[in-house]
């Protein structure tokens, strides 16, 4: 796997979006991707971490 740290908002929430995983899932992220979703003074990022949240996916970084 290759960290990717120019991942978009949109594509991690369009990943959130798109998810039907039944049980909890990871997804590691590389550390500067992982700051902005962690980010509360960054909205548009942090809503992306509270999406996941409650289809029971989590960030972590690499």
């Amino acid at each position: 796997m290759s960290p990717c740290r120019s991942l978009s908002a949109a594509t991690l929430s369009w990943l959130v979006a798109q998810s039907a995983a039944t049980s909890p899932i990871s997804v590691k992220v590389h550390p500067d991707v992982y700051a902005k979703l962690t980010d509360e003074a960054n909205p548009e990022w942090h809503q992306v971490t509270l999406d996941a949240a409650q289809k029971n996916i989590q960030f972590t970084t690499l």
